[in-house]
């Protein structure tokens, strides 16, 4: 799960970074001070969030936010805007963009961390756009979660969640049916898939650190409660969607 604060305001930065610290795990945030570095650090992380100051040297942040909107969709972060100028045009520009949150400096610093924690979780929970593939909202949940997208077991357990997704009994048959299909599926066998799915959750949950693990695990979820959680906030989306 990463975030980046791309502002030049050293006491600004500062003191958001500090408040967003204490809410979230190490290794979450990255600080952008110069808008010429901006997209290349979005392609190498793929935050979920960019908080982004339309004042930035060496690049405005406006051009930066067209160039955010021309990512895949599934690449898109969502954007937090802030500004110090309250012109018409630039408003209806960036309502036009259609950022999360749009606010001006100085701003309460208590509240734009509130509202930054609450974009990331529904980033998580329900803000995957409803024209992206199964497989791509899965994947792009996986990686909010910090799986790494190289693993085999981001791969393993993209699956999984999609078969669970598909018929909700394989929850509770991971080792006589779920594992032997994605073993099959990718000329594997069930002890690696099983293997690769946990160590790749151990990974994201030691080295990043698990965002949602006070709302969704209360600690390191076992293979079967992680890819089941997975699928039913991909089935309550849908159903959503539906109503």
């Amino acid at each position: 799960m990463k975030i980046i604060i791309a502002e030049a305001d050293r006491e600004l930065c500062s003191d958001l970074c500090a408040r967003l610290r204490k809410r979230l795990p190490a290794g979450s945030l990255e600080v952008v001070d110069d808008g010429r570095g901006l997209m290349e650090r979005v392609l190498a992380l793929h935050p979920v969030l960019v908080v982004l100051d339309t004042l930035l040297p060496g690049r405005d942040g406006l051009s930066l936010l067209h160039d955010l909107r021309r990512l895949p969709r599934d690449s898109q972060p969502e954007v937090i805007v802030l500004s110090r100028l309250l012109g018409g045009a630039l408003l209806t520009e960036i309502a036009q963009l259609q950022p999360a949150f749009f606010t001006t400096l100085p701003c309460d610093l208590q509240e734009l961390t509130e509202r930054i924690l609450n974009c990331c979780r529904e980033q998580m929970r329900a803000g995957m756009d409803p024209a992206m593939g199964v497989d791509q909202r899965i994947a792009r949940q996986l990686h909010a979660l910090g799986l790494a997208a190289r693993s085999k077991g981001f791969s393993y357990a993209r699956l999984g969640i999609r078969r669970i997704l598909e018929d909700r009994r394989l929850a509770n048959a991971l080792t006589k049916q779920l594992y032997p299909e994605i073993a099959s599926h990718f000329e594997t066998k069930p002890a690696c898939v099983e293997r690769a799915i946990r160590s790749a959750i151990t990974a994201a949950w030691q080295k990043e650190g698990i965002l949602w693990q006070t709302t969704l695990f209360h600690q390191r979820p076992t293979n079967g409660e992680f890819l089941t959680v997975l699928a039913d906030l991909l089935r309550e989306e849908a159903a959503g969607q539906m109503e």
